[in-house]
């Protein structure tokens, strides 16, 4: 992995973790908040040069929807060039209390369609499968009722494209 990609990675879990650990710390409050939430939809991008790394020995993309694989040849100009990619919601997971209403609002970086849902912790459906695309910015709204995990889910690129919306006890 480069160290422009390990970075990324740190980078990313550290703001999943501060996250998380900013609503746990937050004081209890009585009433429920309005949450609003800014969610990006991007492609993760890496490439390498076959001198430098064996290319992986399969087709990557054929473990999931979420990853993208070019083999060595695919770019005339580099003929050792290979990359891998793989589509996330940024940030990938944010926390919330129970009673909350979340306002979230997702905008498209990569990829052209996405086809998406919310789950609450029971499996329910929360928000039904809609299509969203790159270049445009998307709103939708659901109440935290329950605690426990809610998912949004990129039917088209999972499982490595859900972002995870932990609801705590409202106090």
């Amino acid at each position: 992995m480069s160290r422009s990609a390990v970075v990324a990675v740190a980078t990313l879990s550290l703001l999943a973790i501060s996250s998380l650990l900013v609503a746990c710390a937050s004081p209890s409050r009585a009433a429920s908040a309005v949450v609003p939430i800014t969610l990006t939809m991007a492609e993760l991008k890496g490439s390498t040069s076959a001198e430098k790394l064996a290319p992986p020995s399969e087709d990557l993309t054929r473990l999931s929807k979420g990853y993208g694989f070019k083999a060595p040849g695919y770019d005339k100009a580099d003929p050792q060039k290979w990359e891998v990619a793989s589509y996330v919601f940024l940030p990938s997971s944010v926390a919330v209390r129970k009673g909350d209403t979340v306002n979230l609002k997702v905008f498209g970086v990569n990829g052209d369609v996405h086809v998406v849902h919310l789950v609450d912790p029971d499996g329910k459906l929360v928000v039904s499968p809609t299509t969203w695309n790159r270049g445009r910015e998307y709103t939708t709204s659901f109440v935290a009722d329950k605690t426990g995990v809610y998912k949004l889910i990129c039917d088209s690129h999972a499982p490595t494209m859900e972002a995870t919306f932990y609801v705590l006890p409202a106090s």
